[in-house]
């Protein structure tokens, strides 16, 4: 049978073909719209990441600060230590010397080591220090 000229088949070969070229067409904009979702996915994943690092990079700046200032006090508190040990030794120092002072000097005189030398040089035989023999 023909319809205008044209044979009945025909028109169900162009139904198949529309069918196709619609089904093609959806999963086309399907595709397309899933592609724009993983790149806002991306976007948004690229965003994140960008907004972690600089927030790992304040974090570990106020580490770096925190370390310098535990620095700080530390080398602040040792020299303090170091002050205070030199404070006391120098108190002691001074005691010390403040004591001595009271005392009578046991030290001899270059006069009284030469005067005791020569005591000791009379009560010697020949009034000599060589060996003798």
């Amino acid at each position: 049978e023909t319809l205008n000229g044209v044979e009945q088949n025909h028109f169900g070969v162009l139904t198949s073909l529309r069918k196709a070229a619609e089904v093609t067409a959806e999963r086309s904009y399907k595709r397309e719209k899933a592609l724009r979702e993983m790149q806002r996915r991306a976007t948004a994943i690229e965003n994140r990441l960008v907004q972690t690092k600089g927030n790992a990079k304040q974090r570990w700046d106020a580490v770096h600060q925190a370390e310098e200032q535990v620095t700080k006090v530390l080398e602040e508190r040792m020299l303090e230590r170091s002050r205070e040990r030199e404070r006391q030794r120098m108190e002691e120092f001074n005691k010390q010397i403040a004591e001595d002072d009271g005392k009578a000097d046991l030290g001899a005189t270059q006069n009284e080591i030469w005067d005791l030398v020569s005591s000791v040089a009379e009560s010697m035989e020949d009034g000599s220090f060589e060996p003798t023999g």
